[in-house]
C-alpha cells in the first residue's frame, strides 16, 4: 500500500516536471515565438510585437539565447537600432559552449553590429572575422557572404576602399556558389562598383555596374541597379550621366518617390529649379502616404534648399519649418523607442523576479511531497539529510546577503546624512546650485554656481569637517605624515569622507563641471598616501579615522 501510494506520488511530481520543462516555458510562449520565426524575413516590425509579448521569466539558458538571437535578427531586418541589445553576447558565449556554429556565427555577426555604436574597430573587426570562422564549419555560404559583406561594408565606412573591394570581391564568391542568390550578387556587385567611384576611377565604376546589370533578372532589380548609377554619376560630377541613369530608373519603377527626389537634387545641382520642382511635386503625393519621419524631412529639407537657392526667402521659411517639425518628431520618436527599450528591460526582470518567487514556493511544496515520500521509505534517508542541510546553507547565504545588504545601507544613509549637514553648515542648502533643477538657463546656473563657490575657501571646508568628523585632518596628517598633503588635497579628502561625487566636488572647487580635473586630483592624493588604484578613497580614509579614533 505504502509502495502503491509513493508511486502515484512520483507519479504526479513527474508530470508537474514535464509540464515546467515545456519547452518554451508555456503553450502561450511556445505560439507566439513560432509565429515569430515563421513571420522573420516577411514583417519584422511584427515579429517584435509578438516578441514583446513574450514571457521571459519563463526561459533556460538555452531559450533566453535564442530568443536574443531571434530578437536582434528582427530588430535588423526592421531597421532598428541595436545598440542596447547586450544579451547577444551571452547567447554567442552559449552557442560557442555548445558548439552550435551557425547560430554561433550569427550571434558573433551581431555582437559586431552592436559593438559598431562603440567606435571600437578592432573588437567588431574580431567579432566579424570569428563570425566568419564559425560560419565556415557549416555549409551555409549565404550566410558566409553576408559576412563578408557587413566586413566591407565597415571597412568601406572607415574609407579602406582598398580592404573593402577584397571583402565584396570574396562575398561575390560565395552567392555564386550559393545557388538562387542572384540578388545578393547584384547588391555585391553595385558595392564594388561604389568602391570605384569614391577612387573616380569610372570605368572600373561602369564595367562592375555592367556586370549588376546582366545579373538583374527582373525590373526590381535592374531598377535598384539604375538607380545606384544615377548615384554614383552625381558622385563623380557627370550630372548629364547621372540624369540619364535616373530617367531609366523611372521608366520601370514601381515606386517612383525616392528617384523623384534624387533627380530633383540632380537638376538642383545643376542649377535647373524650375525641374527639380518638377520633381518635387511629383514625389509629394508618395511622400504624403508615408508615416516615415526621416523621408518627409529629408524630402522639406530639399524643397527648402530649392527655395533658399532661387531667393524665395518666404516660401524657404515655410519649408524649413516642416522639416525642424519632422527632425524633432523623429528626435522624440528615437527617445521613445529607447525608453521603450528601457522600460521592456525593466519589465522582464520584473517578471523574473516574480516567476522566481512562484518558482520557489512551487519547488517548496516539491519539496515537502518528496519530503513525505522519501520519509516513507528510509532508503531515502541519506538524500532528505543532504537536502536539508543544502536548504540550511542557502538561508544562511541569504540572510548572509541580507546582512550585507542591510549593512550597504547604512553606509549609504550615513554619506547622505554627512552631506546634508556639511551642506547645512555651509548655510546653501536650499538654494546650492548642485541641488537645484529648476534652472532653465545653463548661463543662469552657471553664473549661480561660480557666486556660491566664490563664497567658500578650502579653509571653510576643513573646519566643517572637523567638526563632523573631530580632529579628522590632525589624524589625516598623524597617519601619512610624509604625504606631504597640499590644502587644495586636504580640502578634497575632507569632502569625500563626507560623501561628495566627483561632479559635486568639480562644482565646489572649479564652479564647473570639471570631473575630468577631479579625477587628476585624485589620482594624486592616491598616489600620496598610498590608496590602490581601484580602491575607494572614502572608504579609505574613513577607516583609518576611525582607527586613529580607537
Amino acid at each position: 500500500m505504502i509502495l502503491k501510494s509513493f508511486r502515484h506520488i512520483v507519479f504526479i511530481l513527474y508530470g508537474l516536471l514535464v509540464v515546467s520543462c515545456m519547452k518554451w516555458g508555456n503553450k502561450e510562449n511556445y505560439r507566439l515565438i513560432w509565429q515569430a520565426q515563421q513571420l522573420l524575413e516577411l514583417t519584422p516590425d511584427s515579429v517584435l510585437t509578438l516578441l514583446n509579448l513574450v514571457n521571459t521569466a519563463l526561459f533556460n539558458e538555452a531559450e533566453k539565447s535564442e530568443y536574443a538571437l531571434l530578437r536582434i535578427q528582427a530588430k535588423s531586418n526592421a531597421g532598428r537600432s541595436l545598440q542596447f541589445d547586450t544579451e547577444i553576447f551571452q547567447a554567442r558565449e552559449y552557442f560557442i559552449r555548445e558548439k552550435d556554429w551557425e547560430k554561433a556565427a550569427l550571434a558573433c555577426f551581431y555582437a559586431g553590429i552592436v559593438i559598431d555604436d562603440r567606435d571600437d574597430i578592432a573588437l567588431e573587426t574580431g567579432y566579424y572575422r570569428e563570425a566568419l570562422a564559425f560560419a565556415k564549419k557549416t555549409n551555409n555560404l549565404l550566410l558566409q557572404g553576408k559576412i563578408l559583406y557587413i566586413m566591407g561594408y565597415m571597412q568601406f565606412d572607415k574609407l579602406w576602399y582598398t580592404d573593402a573591394l577584397t571583402q565584396y570581391q570574396q562575398a561575390i564568391k560565395m552567392f555564386q556558389f550559393a545557388t538562387e542568390h542572384h540578388q545578393q550578387e547584384v547588391y555585391q556587385l553595385i558595392a564594388i562598383g561604389n568602391s570605384f567611384v569614391v577612387e573616380h576611377n569610372t570605368d572600373s565604376a561602369q564595367h562592375y555596374f555592367d556586370k549588376a546589370l546582366l545579373q538583374a533578372n527582373d525590373t526590381t532589380m535592374q531598377e535598384i541597379v539604375y538607380h545606384n548609377m544615377m548615384k554614383a554619376y552625381r558622385e563623380l560630377g557627370q550630372l548629364n550621366a547621372a540624369a540619364y541613369f535616373g530617367r531609366k530608373a523611372l521608366n520601370i519603377a514601381t515606386d517612383k518617390a525616392d528617384i523623384y527626389q534624387d533627380l530633383a537634387q540632380l537638376f538642383l545641382d545643376k542649377n535647373i529649379p524650375d525641374s527639380a520642382r518638377y520633381y518635387m511635386v511629383m514625389a509629394e503625393p508618395s511622400i504624403g502616404r508615408l508615416n516615415d519621419l526621416y523621408g518627409l524631412a529629408n524630402f522639406y529639407n530639399l524643397y527648402y534648399q530649392i527655395e533658399k537657392n532661387t531667393g524665395n526667402d518666404h516660401q524657404a521659411l515655410g519649408y524649413f519649418e516642416l522639416y525642424s517639425k519632422y527632425r524633432i518628431e523623429l528626435t522624440n520618436w528615437n527617445e521613445m523607442q529607447k525608453k521603450m527599450e528601457v522600460q521592456k528591460r525593466l519589465d522582464d526582470a520584473d517578471k523574473e523576479i516574480e516567476y522566481n518567487r512562484v518558482k520557489s514556493r512551487w519547488w517548496k511544496i516539491t519539496g515537502v511531497l518528496c519530503g513525505i515520500s522519501l520519509a516513507l521509505l528510509m532508503a531515502f534517508l541519506t538524500a532528505q539529510k543532504k537536502n536539508i542541510r543544502q536548504m540550511k546553507e542557502l538561508v544562511n547565504a541569504h540572510q548572509e546577503k541580507e546582512k550585507t545588504e542591510h549593512q550597504l545601507n547604512i553606509y549609504q544613509k550615513h554619506d547622505n546624512e554627512m552631506k546634508i549637514a556639511f551642506l547645512e553648515k555651509l548655510g546653501v542648502i536650499k538654494d546650492i546650485a548642485l541641488l537645484n533643477t529648476k534652472k532653465t538657463s545653463m548661463a543662469e546656473l552657471n553664473a549661480e554656481i561660480r557666486a556660491i563657490g566664490s563664497m567658500f575657501t578650502m579653509q571653510k571646508f576643513i573646519g566643517i569637517t572637523n567638526e563632523l568628523y573631530p580632529g579628522f585632518t590632525g589624524h589625516l596628517n598623524y597617519s601619512f605624515p610624509d604625504a606631504g598633503l597640499s590644502e587644495k588635497e586636504t580640502g578634497v579628502c575632507c569632502l569625500m569622507a563626507c560623501g561628495f561625487t566627483n561632479k559635486e566636488l568639480a562644482l565646489f572647487i572649479y564652479q564647473k563641471k570639471d570631473t575630468q580635473a577631479i579625477e587628476k586630483l585624485k589620482n594624486r592624493i592616491r598616489k600620496k598616501i598610498g590608496i590602490p588604484a581601484r580602491g575607494n578613497i572614502q572608504d579609505f580614509l574613513l577607516e583609518r579615522y576611525r582607527t586613529c579614533q580607537k
